[in-house]
């Protein structure tokens, strides 16, 4: 039964990205203090041109940041804030990566 379990972590492991990420207890640390943290994703939904990019390069598949549609804060409680999404968009200003409510990095 052990053996037959491990087979079938190991097959979703080669399956589905970043897998044992999603399992990783430091991600579910990384969950409470996400939400209530000092750093954050701030969209300008004015600028957004949907393209989809953001989505693509994230390496955690967070559908947050492209599916906001409004202004304000779009990170997401599994977002890492690797800023691969702020990094990628094509857009001057569409996202910005806060500190304590100051502009660190932007688009």
């Amino acid at each position: 039964v052990i053996g037959l379990l491990l087979f079938a972590l190991f097959f979703i492991g080669l399956t589905v990205r970043r897998f044992w990420c999603r399992l990783c207890p430091i991600g579910g640390l990384n969950t409470v203090f996400n939400r209530t943290g000092l750093a954050s994703i701030v969209k300008d939904g004015g600028k957004c041109t949907r393209c989809g990019t953001c989505a693509r390069v994230c390496p955690l598949d967070v559908r947050r940041v492209v599916d906001g549609r409004g202004r304000g804060e779009v990170t997401a409680y599994e977002c890492t804030l690797c800023l691969r999404c702020v990094e990628a968009c094509p857009e001057p200003g569409c996202l910005r990566f806060t500190w304590m409510g100051k502009t660190l990095y932007r688009s």
